[in-house]
């Protein structure tokens, strides 16, 4: 997401990166590559789900850390 990337580049606060992925990214990304992964037309697609999916876990593990 090129808002997140922004909120990084531009070294904004910790806990607005936070509440920013959470608003806007982790519900619906985390059911949109989870649904992508267990589509059975989705052959090339499957693999890009899984990745998603693994990103979305240590991205949220991430963000739950205390800095």
């Amino acid at each position: 997401c090129e808002v997140m990337a922004i909120l990084i580049q531009e070294s904004q606060p910790f806990q607005l990166q936070a509440e920013f992925f959470e608003t806007h990214m982790a519900g619906w990304l985390e059911r949109f590559f989870n649904d992508l992964s267990d589509a059975r037309s989705a052959v090339f697609y499957k693999a890009v789900g899984r990745f998603g999916a693994a990103y979305m876990a240590l991205e949220k593990r991430y963000l739950n850390m205390t800095v």
